[in-house]
């Protein structure tokens, strides 16, 4: 959440004009942030389970109801031609953001208008996987770090 002037930013899918739809707060210590590393070159294919098969590890919720309200992402090594790949996080399958996100070697921070509101809530017992596309020139990218920050529902 941020403030400027009178405006007041808020971390987190967009909402509509639903009955269903409302604000709520929490303290900042009731939320959970998770931070993932892919070693290597993590976009030299186009893969939708990084964690899998490149850190050879499965990433199941145990926590209750949260929301994924921010992801941000960084690369050590850029990809060394003019384009970059981009990369998105699926919760139980479904993609967290409606196109992926481009990476740089300076932390990108996604915005929320590109969440979409089918895929942002994570339960008890569903999955969390890191996609990449392979676009980038060479597929050279290294070394992604992603981290992911979860409000309570």
């Amino acid at each position: 959440m941020a403030y400027v002037a009178t405006t007041v930013t808020i971390s987190g899918a967009n909402m509509t004009t639903d009955d269903d739809d409302e604000i709520q707060y929490a303290p900042s210590n009731t939320g959970h942030v998770e931070t993932f590393s892919i070693a290597g070159a993590f976009a030299d294919a186009a893969n939708t389970t990084l964690l899998a098969t490149d850190n050879l590890m499965s990433y199941v919720w145990g926590l209750g109801n949260y929301f994924l309200v921010n992801l941000s992402h960084k690369v050590s090594t850029a990809d060394t031609g003019a384009v970059q790949p981009a990369v998105n996080v699926s919760v139980n399958g479904s993609d967290y953001m409606v196109a992926y996100s481009t990476v740089s070697a300076t932390r990108v921070y996604c915005g929320t208008v590109n969440v979409s509101t089918a895929a942002y809530q994570i339960k008890y017992g569903d999955t969390f996987e890191i996609e990449a596309n392979a676009v980038g020139t060479n597929d050279d990218a290294k070394d992604l770090s992603l981290t992911a920050v979860f409000a309570p529902k």
